[in-house]
């Protein structure tokens, strides 16, 4: 690919002048949905403050796509020179007590969250990763063989289950994103930045059901350039109940999503705010939505 002639340290910088004048010309009604979580999550903030997040999420945006592109001519090394990883020993502390050695990695579409696996199996871990299907097909299939070169195990999230078992029997490290929303025979409720947001509580009932440890696992970027931090963070205390009832599950999707809260707060400039986050609300209350596309006449719909 073209991106792979582009010198590393150059890569961020092309991203972002292209996502730029995206920004410019296009995403209209992305910005509006972008706005509109911002005023949800930072409501305290100044309009000015929350369209500075934006901007600065879809120049991330840009620079974390066009690095994805360039991932099948990077070597080992050269992504291990350009990530540091934190916390490193509470992995290896959960993989110690798990029955299986198998552990449940709990990310967020943060930072450069598509190569995030990348890294991680650079450093000698084995990963399966939980993953939404993309709406563009052409696209779905390179990020999956772009993925697949380094050694990722892809599991499409419906039919995942068989594999997440699988996975986590066999000692490895499943990623679960679990930062978007779902319906609700997916999910249940919890608080997110103030809001309730319907948020799936498969990764929660797996854990529970499993015994395996719940590690926060995050990825920023530095500043503007292309170096990487990941954060790992000590596991999670959840509530272990082989019956899973409900209010036990819903507690430790809680938990899961107030760790993911607090990850995006310190990098809120870092998070795919354009995704309609709160859209599924609980019976009878209203969507946060429907200002934000309107229909081919006057009257307005909801999205």
């Amino acid at each position: 690919m073209i991106s792979n002639w582009i010198p590393v340290t150059f890569r961020p910088k092309v991203g972002s002048f292209l996502a730029g004048l995206a920004y410019l010309v296009g995403l209209r009604r992305r910005k509006k949905i972008a706005m509109r979580n911002l005023l949800l999550a930072f409501p305290d903030r100044s309009e000015d403050e929350r369209t500075s997040i934006l901007k600065e999420s879809v120049l991330n945006l840009g620079r974390g796509l066009f690095e994805l592109l360039a991932l099948g001519g990077d070597t080992t090394k050269s992504l291990m020179d350009r990530v540091d990883i934190e916390g490193l020993p509470h992995l290896r502390t959960a993989q110690n007590k798990s029955p299986t050695g198998g552990v449940i990695a709990l990310t967020a579409h943060l930072g450069n969250w598509e190569i995030l696996a990348a890294f991680m199996h650079a450093y000698g871990l084995e990963i399966s990763v939980v993953q939404r299907g993309r709406d563009n097909a052409w696209f779905d299939r390179l990020v999956n063989r772009l993925r697949s070169n380094w050694g990722v195990e892809l599991l499409t999230r419906g039919n995942a289950a068989r594999g997440a078992l699988r996975a986590l029997r066999d000692g490895k490290i499943l990623a679960v994103p679990l930062d978007q929303n779902c319906s609700r025979t997916e999910g249940v409720f919890v608080p997110f930045f103030g809001h309730l947001a319907c948020t799936r509580d498969g990764p929660a009932r797996l854990a529970m059901a499993t015994g395996a440890p719940v590690v926060p696992c995050y990825i920023e970027r530095i500043g503007r350039t292309h170096r990487h931090r990941v954060r790992i963070l000590p596991s999670l205390e959840m509530i272990i109940d082989e019956d899973r009832s409900h209010e036990n599950v819903e507690e430790n999707v809680r938990r899961m999503t107030s760790s993911i809260e607090d990850a995006i707060a310190l990098r809120p400039e870092q998070w795919i705010w354009m995704h309609k986050r709160w859209h599924t609300q609980p019976e009878g209350q209203p969507r946060p939505y429907s200002s934000t596309r309107k229909s081919r006449g006057k009257k307005k719909i909801s999205s």
